[in-house]
């Protein structure tokens, strides 16, 4: 139960650092698309990476394909939450194809994480 607790709250809290970072880079997005982008790519990954391994190194046991769990349950909740906090685009459809597609990078992450903690490759 702590493990899952864990995940849903450093999931959470990586949604929350790239809302908020993304918050106040909003005025680039008229006048630097193409930098707000990139930003808010950044603003995912750099929290994203940095729970990871706070989770993995708090979780030293775990089963295969862990991280793969771990990047569709965050991968989840912050399509949910970014849907709920920008319904302005209306539809999930249109959200998705403006914004949502950021975070599927987190579960291609988190694999790989799984992977090098599992092999002791780190």
């Amino acid at each position: 139960m702590k493990r899952f607790f864990l995940i849903i709250f450093f999931g959470f809290l990586v949604w929350i650092v790239y809302f908020g970072a993304s918050f106040f880079a909003e005025p680039l997005a008229g006048t630097n698309p193409g930098l707000f982008s990139a930003l808010r790519f950044l603003f995912m990954l750099i929290p994203a990476t940095f729970f990871l391994v706070i989770y993995f190194k708090k979780v030293l046991s775990g089963f295969a394909g862990e991280g793969l769990l771990i990047g569709l349950i965050w991968l989840g909740l912050s399509l949910l939450l970014d849907w709920f906090f920008n319904s302005g685009h209306g539809y999930f459809s249109n959200y998705f194809l403006s914004q949502g597609l950021i975070f599927f990078s987190i579960p291609i992450i988190s694999s790989g994480f799984d992977l090098i903690v599992k092999r002791k490759i780190w």
